[in-house]
């Protein structure tokens, strides 16, 4: 509900609020059973953003997720990581047309009444494309247990962009729940919240 009030805001700002998020999980995958992750071996990152962009959305993308997966319980772990991360940033500039009606203008005549008018302009508008994908794999069997998707297209892109994306994704990733001694239960042993 928070996030239709805050598109319909953005939309009457003159705003677009296009997001969509995808999310596929391995079935009956158990994550409270990996404790680390780690970056996939050779290029873990494909980014298609201007080159002169790229070292930046990079290390923003990197610290980002990291910070997301330790939101929900996974460490990075260089030494015998159970998962192996990947992800792939894409933005894609475009324009479009659109058509605006400014208000009505009444002009005089030689005849009893003056009347109005209405004109119509087109105006050109640029438009941002965005889209991340996250693909989480286990790291000795390769199997992809989860992957999630995420797009946007707006006209006035905004800093915190990138940050809302990775955020709103990873909010969809499972939390790592560890086991724990239950407080006075004997030996039983209870998920951590």
């Amino acid at each position: 509900m928070r996030k239709l009030r805050s598109c319909l805001l953005l939309a009457a700002l003159g705003l677009a609020c296009a997001s969509a998020v995808e999310v596929r999980q391995e079935p009956g995958v158990d994550f409270s059973s990996y404790r680390g992750w780690e970056w996939l071996e050779g290029d873990a990152f494909v980014l298609h953003v201007p080159e002169e962009e790229r070292d930046l959305a990079r290390r923003r993308v990197a610290r980002l997720v990291e910070a997301g997966l330790a939101g929900r319980g996974f460490a990075r772990e260089a030494q015998a990581p159970d998962l192996c991360v990947g992800v792939i940033l894409a933005v894609r500039p475009t324009v479009r047309i659109v058509q605006v009606t400014p208000a009505s203008q009444s002009l005089s005549s030689h005849h009893e009444e003056a009347f109005e008018i209405q004109a119509t302009e087109s105006r050109v508008e640029r438009v941002r494309h965005l889209r991340l994908e996250v693909y989480v794999a286990e790291c000795r069997a390769g199997r992809i247990v989860w992957q999630g998707r995420i797009t946007r297209s707006g006209s006035k892109p905004r800093r915190s962009e990138l940050e809302e994306l990775v955020e709103e994704l990873l909010a969809e990733f499972p939390e790592r729940r560890s086991l724990v001694r239950a407080p006075h239960s004997g030996s039983g042993l209870a998920a951590a919240p």
